[in-house]
């Protein structure tokens, strides 16, 4: 018989990177066995402000394209793998970066 799904690991190595676009990120990470697809979401970094965080990829790319954020504004990113016994990982460690 089949053996039961497991709950999928957090994808690994998150990373933030600047796009030659002017307010424009790229967010790529490690793909996970298994995985049906991956959610993608981010938030703008206030000080003393709790996160609010926004669903912005849901797709089976282990990157993606953010586009039309403010220059000189702090964002945070975090993806979890989609699949398993729990449908939703936990969510990887969050990243910062500021857009250019």
């Amino acid at each position: 018989p089949p053996s039961p799904a497991k709950p999928l690991p957090a994808p690994e190595n998150l990373r933030v990177l600047q796009s030659q676009t002017v307010g424009e990120l790229v967010v790529k990470w490690n793909s996970v066995a298994a995985a049906k697809s991956y959610v993608l979401q981010c938030t703008e970094v206030v000080a003393g402000v709790a996160p609010v965080w926004q669903q912005v990829y849901v797709g089976g790319k282990f990157t993606s394209s953010q586009k039309s954020l403010v220059p000189g504004k702090t964002y945070a990113f975090r993806v979890a793998s989609v699949g398993g016994a729990s449908g939703l990982s936990d969510w990887s460690p969050v990243v910062e970066r500021m857009a250019a």
